[in-house]
């Protein structure tokens, strides 16, 4: 049961973890705009910027921080919930975990 315990304390240190990296996904925030001075002439900058804005800050950090935040609370509710299990319920934990996260695969 000690290790049991173990792994459930480890799942909530991690699920921690991952609400603090969720919050710093979201903190990201470009050095500049996407608005491209008059100065700046290369149609190059103009796309990274562009691109920078629309699909970094507005498609991938917002779904990496719902992702990472949605994971967090599935481990800890899962180490709330069996806190006080015995080892053989460690399979349908691991069942229930691996449901609740979805399907990491793209």
């Amino acid at each position: 049961m000690g290790t049991f315990n173990a792994d459930l304390e480890t799942l909530g240190k991690l699920a921690t973890t991952l609400h603090d990296l969720a919050r710093q996904a979201e903190a990201i925030k470009p050095k500049r705009t996407a608005d491209v001075s008059p100065h700046e002439k290369l149609q190059s900058v103009s796309a990274g910027l562009l691109l920078e804005s629309e699909q970094l800050l507005g498609v991938l950090i917002p779904t990496v921080k719902e992702r990472l935040g949605e994971t967090g609370d599935v481990m800890a509710n899962v180490a709330r919930q069996y806190k006080d299990a015995d080892e053989t319920n460690a399979a349908n934990i691991l069942d229930l975990y691996r449901k609740s996260t979805g399907d990491w695969t793209a």
